[in-house]
């Protein structure tokens, strides 16, 4: 019978301790809530319970129970806030781009005050994401853009989702976990839409069935 030399036992059992640790950090980051659903509820609002305040430079209206923002021009932002002041909450909606720009980005605004002091989640039609702060008018990176492969290029439809608790933030894209962030500036405020374009290029985007649960 030949004998199994022990260092390469060793090894299996270093092997399976390995499997085993990475197995028990998979459940311990389920439970922790990176693949967390959205409660098991009812959504306190919905898209056709709101009415949009509309603000910038592109087009941006309501359809049914969608709003869709269009920009032509080079720099151009537009954003759209439901006066629906909230502190603690989860917000969720599907951002369908309907043409295929790279040099752009959309996305929500968030304990929103007014133009000039916001949160901002955004993707761009490049795969990148960003968090952001913006506070009496100057932009603070809380997450540079980034690629993020969760993130749909191009013409595509792209879930988000944020949930606030006290200063704690969390982020996801296509209900993959995809930041958390520490920032307790503004404590409550609106939520809204946002698009713009970053060079001479179009963007044409809407948002649908967005849900807000209050966590408040």
């Amino acid at each position: 019978m030949k004998v199994v030399p022990l260092w390469l036992w060793r090894g299996y059992l270093a092997l399976i301790v390995l499997v085993l640790v990475i197995g028990l950090g998979l459940v311990a980051a389920l439970a922790l809530g990176w693949r967390s659903p959205t409660p098991h509820r009812p959504p306190d609002w919905t898209a056709p319970d709101l009415v949009w305040r509309r603000y910038g430079e592109g087009w941006s209206a309501t359809a049914d129970a969608d709003h869709q923002i269009q920009l032509t021009g080079s720099d151009q932002r537009a954003w759209a806030v439901a006066d629906q002041p909230v502190a603690d909450f989860e917000l969720q909606l599907d951002v369908r781009s309907l043409l295929p720009s790279e040099d752009v980005g959309y996305g929500v605004l968030y304990r929103y005050q007014d133009a000039a002091n916001y949160y901002l989640f955004a993707i761009g039609g490049d795969g990148y994401y960003t968090i952001a702060r913006v506070h009496q008018g100057e932009l603070t990176p809380l997450q540079l853009w980034q690629p993020w492969p969760h993130v749909r290029r191009g013409a595509a439809t792209n879930r988000l989702r944020v949930r606030c608790q006290a200063a704690t933030c969390r982020f996801y894209v296509n209900d993959e976990f995809t930041a958390e962030i520490q920032e307790g500036t503004f404590p409550g405020g609106d939520v809204g839409l946002w698009a713009q374009t970053f060079s001479d290029t179009a963007l044409k985007v809407s948002f649908e069935g967005l849900q807000l649960w209050r966590l408040d």
